[in-house]
């Protein structure tokens, strides 16, 4: 495995640089994300990727077996505070009974993307992360400091202008007929997790203030919103000490790049539409099919923001409006991957997402809500 010089001074940089905050509190989003591909490969056999196993082999019989996991983080918004991490590889406690263990291994972070199946051992690179003990009955537990750094520099950093995040590899450091199993995506066996608690989204809507909510998700009296894996949420002009409020601003809730500012007019039918809107890409790629998206309906006008624009938690989008619609709100939707549907891993994931510290299925129709939202 070939080590990036480069990439390790970055990291070193941005890691010395970081200002770890305390513990979350409420206001925060918990996240449990579960391995999305895992493989192992051999230096002496075996020496391109193997994947589709029941499980996933490192050790040695004078040659080595690495393994390798990657986890989607691009649920996590770029810009967000990671205030704690945690990730469990669990052992393969029938396949391990018995055998002479691998007693630590190097985890590396990869810096090139791999298949399950048929990427060359040769072609990997990637810098040494530390050296962690394999237990017995726990596996890999990587916690504190070196978990929070790990998942802040997948999340927030580039590295050549291309995401961070290809995954970890596990190098054993003992290989005279050591071993070590653990169960893979395809097993019957405990799966991997990484948890990590993050600084969520906040209300579109001033802070400082508690904003009534229309409609929630699966609220029945509105088509659009009448199933429980729509998440979109409406606000409205109203506030808990003003019910008429006007030329309310709307705000970004999460940092990212608008991939759509535009204009969808109302048909001659009636048909409502989205009027003036933005969304609003929070990992920053610049594609929809990845991570996570706000969207912002019925803006009264125009907004100034453009394609392109990168935007930080709390700028300014446009005003609340009833562009394509009948009613002055602002119709707030989350989706992951450019889907807003409850449908596996989608509907999985945005059920984990709060926006101000409530849940996105918490919220009430006819409810206040307070928004921390401050320029």
């Amino acid at each position: 495995m070939k080590t990036s010089t480069r990439l390790l001074t970055a990291i070193l940089l941005t890691l010395t640089c970081f200002t770890f905050p305390g513990k979350g509190n409420a206001q925060d989003t918990t996240v449990r994300i579960y391995q999305s591909k895992d493989a192992w490969y051999g230096t002496y056999y075996n020496k391109s990727t193997v994947g589709n196993t029941n499980n996933i082999r490192i050790g040695g019989w004078g040659d080595a077996y690495i393994g390798l996991w990657h986890f989607d983080t691009d649920v996590i918004p770029r810009g967000s505070v990671i205030k704690s991490a945690i990730l469990y590889i669990f052992p393969d406690a029938t396949l391990n009974n018995g055998l002479n263990l691998v007693k630590s291994a190097r985890l590396w972070l990869l810096t090139n993307k791999w298949n399950e199946n048929g990427t060359s051992g040769s072609n990997f690179q990637g810098f040494s992360y530390g050296s962690f003990n394999l237990i017995k009955s726990t596996g890999l537990t990587v916690d504190g400091d070196y978990a929070k750094n790990m998942v802040d520099w997948w999340v927030n950093v580039d590295y050549n202008n291309l995401p961070t995040n290809n995954g970890i590899a596990l190098v054993p450091e003992q290989t005279n007929n050591n071993s070590f199993n653990f169960p893979s995506r395809e097993s019957s066996g405990t799966k991997p997790r990484l948890l990590v608690t993050y600084e969520g989204l906040k209300m579109p809507l001033p802070g400082n203030k508690s904003w009534r909510v229309n409609t929630a998700i699966g609220d029945s009296r509105l088509a659009s919103h009448s199933e429980a894996n729509y998440y979109s949420i409406d606000f409205g002009a109203r506030s808990a000490n003003n019910a008429n409020e006007t030329n309310v601003p709307v705000y970004a809730a999460g940092s990212g790049i608008v991939t759509t500012s535009a204009y969808n007019p109302r048909p001659a039918n009636g048909t409502q539409s989205n009027g003036y809107y933005v969304v609003i890409d929070h990992d920053s790629d610049n594609d929809t099919r990845t991570g996570i998206q706000t969207r912002y309906l019925h803006l009264a006008g125009q907004s100034s923001l453009r394609e392109g624009n990168r935007v930080t938690k709390g700028q300014f989008i446009g005003t609340m409006g009833k562009s394509g619609t009948d009613a002055i709100h602002l119709h707030f939707g989350i989706a992951y991957r450019g889907s807003s549907s409850n449908s596996g891993l989608s509907g999985t994931t945005l059920s984990q997402i709060k926006v101000d510290g409530v849940l996105l299925g918490d919220f009430v129709e006819g409810s206040f809500y307070q928004s921390t939202n401050t320029r």
